[in-house]
């Protein structure tokens, strides 16, 4: 017991450092933890570990997706963005992680209805995956507003698609690094560079308060995002939360606790797929699959999640109060310029030039969004079009 306790510590505490640095990702951090694990190594420690630090590191990741403007796929929120502008980043960041909270507590509640429907949910969609992925990619092209924008979504969509496909199939270390820092990390910071964007002064006493019932009804659009994320392999969340954000109106202040909670609802959903129809979309769980038993495990694991939820909430709460302190007296263009160089020395670092040319092309193709006002989304039919095509 005390061997789990302190596991799950240097997890939290791990998480809470990784989880500030953009384009570090859990999957990346568990393949380095699986690498050290031997067949005389108590397995399930090293599983606990990685589920405690891809918790905080979700929680965590607040910072980076709202104060450093480097959103994920899963984290590609612009109400915040909006918020930051206004001063207020650090209460979108509050909301964030009260979401995260939320996220780990309601999907673990509802846990045993999951063991029945996702399993009886995959047996229906899976012979139709390859004409559902195309269907959802159709339609969010055809929800852009004008003509010209669904122009340029066809375009992200065709590039992104054909860069997913190259950077995959290549024999570069760590791809989805290369594509999602690339996509949605470099690019972000490109922009910010040649705008010269400028960040107001953050105002550290502001709260935004939201109702339970609006908290709720975030939470449960986030669920129902991750269940068509897992029913629809290649789909990135804020893709398939389009759906029951617009069914349940979920915008703004509720949006942003709706992305807090995908984060963590995702590992405790990805247990569940795993278990039941031997199915992990999330990396950092199909490592854990390979090191671990985690059939036999499930109450152990869900036992460690919440027990990490509620101690990196609030330490991340005190950490994010102490960011913003130093946000605020530091130079946003020398910030970016900063964390873009970290990018491209980590992509050099795992594929030299090639990783390189991979950052670039990546962020030349995702900075087209931002100067369009075409949704970022489409920028994740770089594991849709593999994904199609796989099954062909």
């Amino acid at each position: 017991m005390i061997e789990i306790i302190l596991t799950i510590i240097i997890g939290i505490i791990t998480g809470l450092i990784t989880g500030i640095l953009p384009g570090l990702h859990i999957n990346l951090l568990s393949i380095i933890i699986a690498s050290f694990v031997t067949t005389t190594t108590n397995n399930i420690l090293p599983a606990i570990l990685i589920i405690s630090i891809g918790i905080t590191h979700n929680i965590i990741e607040a910072v980076p997706t709202i104060f450093l403007n480097t959103p994920t796929p899963e984290t590609a929120l612009l109400p915040a963005q909006t918020f930051l502008k206004q001063g207020k980043g650090q209460a979108a960041a509050q909301l964030f992680v009260t979401g995260s909270l939320l996220g780990t507590l309601l999907t673990t509640m509802i846990s045993p209805a999951l063991f029945l429907l996702v399993p009886l949910f995959y047996a229906h969609v899976k012979n139709y995956t390859p004409l559902l992925l195309l269907s959802l990619l159709i339609i969010l092209i055809l929800k852009e507003k004008t003509t010209q924008q669904k122009i340029w979504a066809i375009i992200v969509a065709a590039l992104a698609g054909t860069f997913g496909l190259l950077t995959l199939t290549s024999t570069v270390d760590q791809p989805l690094f290369l594509l999602f820092s690339g996509l949605f990390g470099a690019s972000t910071l490109f922009f910010n560079i040649i705008n010269k964007t400028k960040i107001p002064q953050q105002d550290t006493k502001t709260t935004i308060c939201i109702q339970t019932k609006h908290s709720f009804q975030a939470v449960c659009g986030a669920i129902c995002a991750l269940m068509m994320t897992t029913l629809l392999p290649g789909v990135g969340t804020a893709q398939a939360a389009w759906l029951p954000t617009t069914l349940l109106k979920i915008t703004g202040k509720k949006y942003i606790v709706l992305l807090g909670s995908i984060g963590t609802a995702d590992i405790i959903i990805s247990l569940i797929t795993f278990v039941t129809i031997n199915k992990a979309r999330n990396g950092a769980i199909e490592t854990m699959s390979n090191i671990a038993t985690l059939e036999g495990n499930i109450m152990l694991f869900f036992s460690a999640a919440l027990i990490t939820t509620g101690i990196a909430t609030i330490l991340a709460g005190i950490m994010i109060k102490k960011f913003v302190d130093l946000y605020n007296r530091i130079n946003y263009q020398k910030l970016c310029m900063t964390l873009l160089a970290l990018l491209f020395s980590a992509s050099y670092f795992f594929a030299d030039t090639t990783g390189i040319i991979a950052m670039t092309t990546g962020a030349a193709i995702g900075i087209i969004p931002l100067l369009t006002g075409t949704s970022r989304s489409h920028a994740m039919n770089c594991l849709i079009l593999p994904v199609i095509l796989n099954y062909l």
